[in-house]
């Protein structure tokens, strides 16, 4: 049962962040260009995807495979990820959360300090 959540969750990750590709390839053409106008930037950026992306599994299956020994059925660099993922996912879930926190704060305190939080052209 874990192991099907963990499938579906993963494969909606997978697609999430495949979606997000394309502004950034956008963003890597536009710079080919030999003269790029500001404009031309201006928009690209703000098609970026600047959020993050934080995969983190709710059920216990990788625990289990690790419990069980059947982790070492997957093939090794996967393994190895998996099980650094599940070693350091708390400190990294930490980590996203100060700094999503920090940029809250950053774009909140914009307007106080005299900045506009839209860039007019």
């Amino acid at each position: 049962m874990d192991l099907e959540i963990d499938k579906h969750y993963a494969e909606d990750m997978i697609s999430a962040l495949d979606s997000s590709l394309a502004p950034v390839n956008n963003y890597n053409e536009i710079f080919k260009k030999p003269y790029v106008t500001f404009p031309e930037i201006y928009s690209v950026i703000l098609k970026m995807p600047f959020g993050y992306r934080i995969i983190k599994f709710e059920s216990t299956t990788i625990e289990s495979l690790i419990n069980n020994g059947e982790i070492k059925l997957i093939e090794t660099e996967l393994r190895n990820n998996l099980v650094r993922y599940n070693r350091e996912k708390e400190g990294l879930l930490f980590i996203y959360s100060e700094i999503t926190k920090s940029s809250d704060d950053i774009l909140r305190n914009i307007p106080m300090d005299g900045g506009t939080l839209v860039l007019k052209l």
